[in-house]
C-alpha cells in the first residue's frame, strides 16, 4: 500500500511555487515583446503584402535572365523605381493596421 500511495501522491502533484515564479515571468517577457514589436506591424505588413505581389514578377525574370543575384537585382530595382504602385499598398496596410 505504501508503493500505491506515493505512486498516486506522485501523479497528482501540483505545479511548485518557483515553476508558477517562471511560467509568469515568461508570460511577462512575452507582453514586453510585444510592446516591442507593436510598432513595426504595419511596415511588416507592407513588407508582406509587396513581397506576395511581387513573386510572381521575380519568378518571370528569373526564368528570362540567368543567375540568381542578376534576377534579384533586376526585381529590387524594378520595385524602387515604381512608386506608384506602392501607394495603394500604403494605404491598404493603414487601414488594416488601424
Amino acid at each position: 500500500m505504501d508503493v500505491a500511495a506515493s505512486k498516486s501522491a506522485i501523479s497528482e502533484r501540483r505545479p511548485s511555487a518557483s515553476t508558477l515564479f517562471l511560467l509568469a515571468l515568461a508570460a511577462l517577457a512575452l507582453y514586453f515583446c510585444y510592446l516591442i514589436a507593436s510598432p513595426f506591424r504595419a511596415p511588416i505588413f507592407l513588407a508582406l503584402m509587396i513581397a506576395i505581389l511581387f513573386h510572381p514578377v521575380h519568378v518571370r525574370i528569373q526564368q528570362h535572365v540567368q543567375g540568381k543575384n542578376a534576377a534579384a537585382l533586376i526585381s529590387t530595382s524594378s520595385q524602387g523605381c515604381l512608386p506608384t504602385s506602392k501607394m495603394p499598398l500604403a494605404f491598404v496596410s493603414q487601414s488594416a493596421a488601424a
